[in-house]
């Protein structure tokens, strides 16, 4: 379950729910983890992360997704459908 935060950050940047999203990126509960998760995948070097908007409410992240993150994913995808 570990990879369940990288795989929401792929998909809501594969499939934003609006233009908002799709252009300034996203918050830390759409991808059901808090900001310090974030930053230890950032720590970890599985995940990139600039800050694409900030007020003094929000914070919206945006990703620089590369291939370790997106083959993260999709092992594990594949190992699920191997159970399944």
């Amino acid at each position: 379950m570990k990879l369940m935060t990288e795989k929401r950050v792929v998909e809501i940047e594969r499939n934003p729910s609006g233009n908002f999203i799709a252009k300034y990126g996203w918050e830390w509960y759409q991808v059901n983890a808090y900001p310090a998760r974030l930053m230890k995948l950032m720590a970890e070097g599985i995940l990139e992360i600039e800050i694409a908007y900030k007020s003094r409410r929000y914070t919206h992240y945006k990703p620089r997704i590369d291939k370790r993150l997106r083959g993260a994913v999709n092992a594990r995808d594949d190992k699920v459908r191997e159970l399944e």
